[in-house]
């Protein structure tokens, strides 16, 4: 009995050492769903006439990766092709986007319109950052150090799956969201796409949105080097220290361009 007592203690305290694994809405997005990204009221500027209505930015998956909005509303007419700019008055950022696909149901002066970016989706570039969140898509598993997630007073969940290192002034920390570990072969068996990780760097002292942005672009290479495939970083959110609290300063939301399907590769990473 002494020693069932015992190594239940020294459980618990193996688990109260465990750090919490990373609270983030991509964690929970399964193979194939997409990130709605943001809700609201859109401004399109297409050269001829300006389009005012609600629409969503939302990143998919399926086919491939891209990052894509849809409006619609009434008044006005789309003429194919458009190529416009996007302003979203809310967040005070704007960006080029392409048409495509759009109707119009001119007797009733209703139109909808999707398309995808032609440059990055941006709010202020001249924050200064002491953290910086990220999703990476079809980074292979590893195993890594123990975390956990705590889902209730008596249920929890432990895995292998961080790693943690230096890049420069920065910490990165990575975390398998896969905590069933059944994500991660289905999206291998449909040859699809999917957040596989999400990550943080983290810089006590601050650095700007140019040297962040640097920092990962590095490590996107960095861990397509490690995994033997390409991978992409995507939906940056970027926050800032004051008052003893973290405040998003900073979000950048682009295409991600080439990612290869998710195959199992050997990786080098632990």
């Amino acid at each position: 009995m002494e020693e069932a007592q015992a190594a239940w203690q020294q459980f618990q305290e193996c688990l109260e050492a465990t750090p919490t694994a990373m609270d983030t809405r991509l964690r929970d997005q399964d193979v194939g769903q997409p990130v709605e990204l943001y809700t609201g009221e859109m401004v399109l500027e297409s050269g001829t006439v300006d389009l005012t209505a609600r629409g969503v930015i939302e990143f998919l998956f399926s086919p491939k990766p891209t990052l894509q909005v849809r409006m619609s509303g009434t008044g006005g007419f789309l003429m194919l092709p458009v190529t416009g700019t996007l302003q979203i008055p809310e967040l005070g950022c704007s960006a080029r986007c392409i048409q495509s696909a759009s109707s119009a149901a001119i007797g009733r002066g209703e139109w909808t319109f999707t398309g995808t970016f032609a440059e990055p989706l941006e709010t202020d570039p001249d924050a200064q950052l002491h953290t910086v969140r990220f999703g990476v898509i079809n980074l292979g598993r590893f195993d890594g150090t123990l975390v956990k997630r705590v889902e209730s007073e008596t249920h929890y969940r432990v895995w292998w799956g961080r790693v943690t290192f230096a890049l420069g002034p920065w910490q990165v920390t990575l975390d398998d969201v896969d905590s069933k570990h059944d994500r991660w072969p289905r999206a291998v068996d449909e040859k699809g796409y999917t957040i596989t990780h999400v990550g943080e760097l983290r810089c006590p002292d601050g650095q700007g949105v140019q040297e962040a942005t640097e920092a990962l672009d590095i490590l996107s290479w960095f861990l397509s080097f490690v995994n033997g495939d390409q991978v992409k970083l995507v939906l940056f959110e970027g926050l800032k220290d004051a008052n003893g609290a973290s405040q998003a300063v900073w979000r950048h939301w682009r295409e991600p361009g080439i990612v290869a399907p998710a195959t199992n590769n050997d990786s080098w990473l632990p």
